[in-house]
């Protein structure tokens, strides 16, 4: 049912299901089982690094059938608590996305401005169980979910309803198919990379690289536009405005790009999405920006604006199920939608932008 939904990578699906989960008052009727398996796990694994202040013996000591789980509190993914116990745990989750600027440093400082008297507990989860930036959050990979709910499933199957279990045991398959990389299907990679390391080396050198070749298409799809200037590019962003945003205001910028609010391709190895973002530059300018798109339907904007980069347009051009196509329908695909872009989208935006007074 993951594949079906598409929901195989979307990081708030993951974090919804796992809240859910851990959440005691669920309706699976698992109770505090599996976020004790999870505290056990994760404590258990702290202490092995030396870090953290919880052991799994004082998972055992806390009441978890009064768990408070919060999604999202203060940006925090997954966020649990006991007021009664002191206890504080926040879980940062990434599915395919890397850890990005202070985030984890910014949410250990709210837990304790909010929690000052307070155990805290901080798990690092991602896809391949990747090494934090802050020493305090302990790293935790999706296999150990598996795990867990294959656990869970085990000890709690016959007494949980049989949707409940048929569910998990979709979302296990899918995790192993998509997300955890198998412990068999690794070795044998391994034992062939070894075997034939020269020729395998060979053949990665000179693969065809699906990502360099979308970007030289975006690129001279762009150049060949006369009403479009490429800005900064490289291989996962390639950046262009309209030429006929000449406003001395527009153009001051800076972190790579000329421009306050340009255009954006995201290229990704899976998916390849349309932007317009709001850079660094004035305040003053970015505000003004953003303050009219919030009056248009078209964009979609944050409510509050962020201090570097905002995000207020998005158009998919690729998804990942397009990406079994060979490189010449890629091409003809994202020809056929930058048509549509600059036909329905472009014009109502470029009016906005436009018009905007800064003076």
């Amino acid at each position: 049912m993951f594949e079906v939904l598409r929901a195989v990578t979307q990081e708030v699906r993951h974090s919804n299901l796992l809240a859910w989960l851990l959440d005691p008052s669920g309706n699976h009727g698992l109770g505090d089982y599996f976020v004790r398996l999870f505290l056990w796990k994760t404590t258990s694994l702290a202490k092995h690094e030396g870090i953290g202040s919880l052991s799994p013996v004082d998972v055992d000591a806390l009441d978890l059938t009064r768990v408070l789980v919060r999604r999202e509190w203060r940006g925090i993914d997954i966020f649990l608590s006991i007021a009664e116990q002191s206890f504080v745990c926040a879980i940062e989750n990434k599915v395919e996305a890397a850890e990005h600027g202070d985030q984890l440093l910014r949410y250990a400082r709210e837990c304790s401005a909010e929690f000052p008297e307070c155990v805290y507990h901080f798990v690092f989860l991602s896809a391949t169980g990747a090494r934090p930036s802050q020493p305090e959050w302990v790293s935790f990979g999706y296999e150990h979910i598996a795990d867990l709910v294959e656990r869970t499933l085990q000890a709690k199957g016959k007494s949980i309803g049989d949707e409940v279990a048929l569910f998990l045991r979709h979302y296990v398959s899918m995790l192993r198919r998509h997300i955890v990389r198998e412990s068999e299907i690794g070795e044998l990679c391994e034992r062939i990379y070894g075997k034939h390391r020269q020729a395998l080396d060979l053949l990665f050198e000179y693969r065809p690289d699906t990502q360099a070749e979308l970007r030289r298409i975006l690129e001279e799809l762009i150049e060949e536009d006369p009403a479009f200037d490429l800005d900064y590019c490289s291989k996962v962003y390639i950046k262009f405005a309209p030429r006929a945003w000449t406003s001395t205001e527009l153009r001051r910028a800076g972190s790579g790009s000329s421009r306050i609010v340009v255009f954006m391709f995201q290229n990704r190895p899976d998916s390849l999405t349309l932007y317009l973002e709001i850079q660094p530059g004035d305040p003053a300018v970015r505000s003004r920006i953003h303050e009219a798109a919030r009056n248009s339907s078209i964009f979609r904007v944050p409510a509050k604006l962020s201090p570097q980069y905002s995000r207020i347009f998005k158009r998919d051009f690729l998804r990942a199920a397009d990406y079994e196509q060979p490189l010449e329908w890629l091409e003809d695909q994202i020809k056929v939608r930058m048509q549509a872009f600059k036909k329905n989208d472009f014009p109502e935006i470029d009016k906005v932008i436009q018009e905007i007074q800064f003076a």
